[in-house]
């Protein structure tokens, strides 16, 4: 079933860089190999369904065993704002019902979250799984935050899943998750979940 979804994600894929290329809509990074790009995608595909299925042990096995895994709620990486997290402490996530500050929605107010609220408001808040845009090292989905994972994460693979939205609020609802990843050991882990939004 995993490999029939990836699959079927990779023919999307490729379809959208194909369209958003012609149309000028993303903005791509420095190339990767083919190889790297489908093992990169593949492992971002089964993340993300240890992410629907809020399997944290199976996501800690993922996580960067070093630099851990950033959390940024707008686009923009804020190392001194954004909350990092170990394999070790997510691992431990569904027993941890501390509030966090995760950062600011519209300075000076703070994200101040529950882990479990966190990931329901700014992780898996749409169903990405199913979702019918990706791109890998490009940018899709792009709104009032700057997006700097680029300059951030230089050595780093990022694979993102957009949602366009809904026609009844004309597409100002979009959402999207970019899981960016780093070699480790020869294989890849996460280094930062990263969701985006329209913001006012």
């Amino acid at each position: 079933m995993k490999r029939f979804i990836i699959c079927i994600m990779l023919m999307l894929l490729l379809g959208c860089v194909q369209a958003c290329s012609a149309n000028n809509q993303v903005a791509a990074s420095e190339p990767v190999s083919e190889l790297e790009s489908q093992v990169g995608f593949e492992t971002a595909v089964y993340i993300l369904e240890a992410i629907k299925d809020r399997d944290y042990e199976l996501l800690s096995q993922y996580a960067h065993p070093e630099k851990g895994v950033l959390f940024v709620p707008y686009s923009y990486i804020d190392y001194q704002k954004n909350l990092m997290f170990k394999p070790k402490q997510i691992k431990n996530f569904s027993q941890d019902e501390e509030v966090y500050i995760w950062g600011e929605i519209m300075s000076p107010d703070m994200i101040e979250m529950t882990i479990a609220n966190y990931f329901d408001r700014f992780v898996y808040d749409k169903d990405y799984i199913f979702t019918e845009q990706i791109a890998i090292n490009a940018i899709i989905g792009q709104g009032n935050s700057i997006e700097n994972v680029e300059e951030v994460f230089e050595n780093a693979i990022f694979v993102e899943f957009y949602d366009k939205g809904s026609v009844a609020y004309e597409g100002l609802d979009w959402s999207s998750l970019k899981i960016v990843m780093e070699k480790y050991n020869g294989e890849f882990k996460i280094v930062a979940l990263i969701h985006a939004s329209y913001t006012l």
